[in-house]
């Protein structure tokens, strides 16, 4: 009997305490991934809005190549993105001059970020 006693207490096994610090371990790395998840969002978001921005100023400028300038000024607007574009007339030259302000809102904090642009029409 005495031998049974030795083998059952030579036997590994894992503890109360070392389970304990080995799930709180896997949750704070669980924890530490979904926040890069969220952060991965975010930048993924505000990035499709200044594509969004850019594309907005080169359909513009097209435009406004096709039709020589005519259009004096003007708004265009896309989903968080608003763009105020106006010819400025010169001497010898005009001038387009734009600027897209992208609204990004996480976690209810509006972020805005101003895109400028100019081209020689």
């Amino acid at each position: 009997m005495p031998e049974r006693a030795r083998e059952t207490q030579s036997r590994s096994a894992f503890s109360l305490v070392e389970s304990l610090v080995a799930v709180t371990l896997f949750a704070g790395g669980v924890l530490a991934l979904s926040a890069t998840a969220v952060s991965s969002l975010r930048l993924e978001s505000m990035a499709n809005r200044r594509v969004r921005a850019a594309s907005l100023m080169v359909t513009r400028v097209e435009q406004l190549r096709a039709t020589g300038c005519d259009v004096a000024m003007g708004t265009d607007s896309a989903v968080g993105v608003v763009a105020h574009w106006h010819i400025e007339r010169g001497s010898r030259y005009s001038v387009f001059r734009d600027s897209a302000e992208i609204h990004d809102s996480p976690a209810g904090v509006t972020h805005r970020e101003r895109v400028y642009a100019a081209v020689i029409c």
